[in-house]
């Protein structure tokens, strides 16, 4: 389930503007690593949080009135 919503949340991202190269930073510098494959549960839900957190951060930019 974990590996489903975060392939989701990246997505989202991707959708926001985010390049893929960017994601991949997001994630190295939750985990230390890009690949996925044989992460513990605790990793899964850092990156979940740490992705959600860039998800809502660009949700706000994006209602932002300038």
């Amino acid at each position: 389930m974990g590996y489903k919503l975060i392939k989701d949340l990246i997505n989202q991202l991707s959708k926001l503007g985010y390049p893929l190269y960017q994601i991949h930073e997001i994630v190295k510098d939750t985990i230390g690593t890009t690949t996925l494959e044989n992460i513990s549960q605790e990793e899964e839900q850092e990156i979940i949080e740490s992705l959600e957190s860039y998800i809502q951060f660009a949700l706000k930019c994006r209602n932002a009135k300038l």
